[in-house]
């Protein structure tokens, strides 16, 4: 099994100090996706929450608009 290399700017930079570009081409390649990857993940909980959210104020105007008694009360935001 191998082990994973934790990447940060300032290897990368002292990579490319050294000239060992592949390296540093390498290390800002890996940056960037561990930055999409995160970016990907805060939309993706950002979206859920939202999405929960209207689901429950749908829920909540549909037991306010059907009362028991047989009227209609329309809810206003």
């Amino acid at each position: 099994m191998s082990e994973e290399t934790i990447v940060t700017s300032q290897s990368a930079v002292t990579s490319a100090i050294n000239g060992d570009v592949k390296d540093f081409n390498d290390q800002v390649k890996d940056l960037l996706m561990n930055k999409v990857r995160d970016a990907v993940e805060l939309k993706k909980m950002e979206v859920s929450s939202k999405f929960m959210h209207d689901m429950n104020n749908d829920s909540e105007s549909e037991e306010s608009v059907n009362e028991p008694d047989g009227e209609t009360n329309v809810k206003e935001d």
